[in-house]
Parts: C-alpha cells; structure tokens; sequence
C-alpha cells in the first residue's frame, strides 16, 4: 500500500475525501486543533476498524514539531497491519463496493 498526508490549517482552508474503506489518521499540530467529518452514513461502530498508526510496516512518518504521537485508547489498543490482515480485520473491496452502491440506492 502507501499513503499521503495533507496539512490541514486555519491559513489554506483544504480538505480532503477520504473514499469509503480507506484508512485514515490525523495528528493535531495545536492545542485547539479541532477535526470534523462528514460521513455517508449513521456512525456505526461495527463497521470501524483501526490499526496501530505507529506500525513501522505502514511507515507513517509524523511531523517533527508535533513531538511524540499522543495516542488514544483505541489506537494504542489497535492491531498491527499484520495482526489486523491475520484476524481478518481489513475492508474486502466487494464489501465496501457494495456497501458504498447501498448508500446510492436509498437516495433514489
């Protein structure tokens, strides 16, 4: 896989997409930093998964004025890339296909 990083700030004003079954990871540079997201569904914890976002197999590289990534309980109890793939963990492309056809078709 890889991965890219945006900064995301008070001065640019950007965002981003994120498709539907990608991962993602966020890290505050501010102590008032806030982040929102539009979702395309009802939040529904079922269906969320995480990996350790300081898994040296991912390769994040965080910046260097953010200091030491602080985790939260959820990351630090997350699995490894490795460990998520083994336990069967990871979004399957037909799944997420299919879930983000679903979304289309009750709009109609």
């Amino acid at each position: 896989g890889r991965w890219d990083s945006v900064r995301l700030d008070d001065v640019d004003f950007r965002s981003i997409y994120i498709a539907e079954g990608l991962g993602h990871a966020f890290i505050a540079l501010t102590e008032g930093a806030t982040v929102s997201y539009l979702v395309s569904d009802v939040y529904n914890p079922v269906r969320e998964r995480g990996i350790d976002p300081l898994d040296l197999t991912i390769g994040l590289v965080f910046p260097i004025e953010a200091g030491l990534p602080l985790l939260s309980e959820k990351d630090v109890e997350a699995p490894s890339l490795e460990e998520a793939a083994a336990s069967n963990l990871l979004p399957e492309l037909h799944l997420v296909s299919e879930f983000y056809n679903s979304l289309s078709q009750r709009g109609a």
